[in-house]
């Protein structure tokens, strides 16, 4: 429940970015209205919504659960991309123009986390 209440208090008229919301209108895990009414929160310039049709359950592709909706989100998802630009390739940031180091940056790597390993045993 913290998850949910966190993701509804995030104020989406701050995204700026192009932003792609793939959803199914079969969901019956998440209340496909609140995905609209979020989505139309969302102040982004470009911004897009999809209904995937060819998705049957919550999880909207994948080859072990959804291997038929793995191509059309794809091909959605690279469409997106090039019609907002959001896919070009940028010019590498020069060292005088990082971010300084320790100031809450991620580090270069993430630690990689075993999640079948570090559950404890009840």
């Amino acid at each position: 429940m913290d998850l949910l209440n966190h993701a509804r208090s995030i104020d989406l008229g701050k995204l700026k970015m192009p932003v792609l919301v793939i959803y199914t209108d079969q969901d019956t895990v998440v209340d496909v209205a609140a995905i609209r009414d979020r989505f139309d929160q969302i102040q982004a310039s470009t911004k897009l919504i999809v209904d995937l049709p060819e998705a049957s359950r919550h999880e909207l592709t994948g080859d072990a659960l959804a291997p038929e909706t793995v191509q059309p989100v794809v091909q959605r998802i690279l469409q997106f991309l090039a019609d907002s630009g959001a896919g070009e390739t940028r010019r590498p940031r020069t060292a005088a123009e990082a971010p300084p180091t320790g100031c809450g940056t991620a580090p270069a790597r993430a630690p990689r986390i075993d999640l079948y390993r570090s559950r404890q045993r009840v």
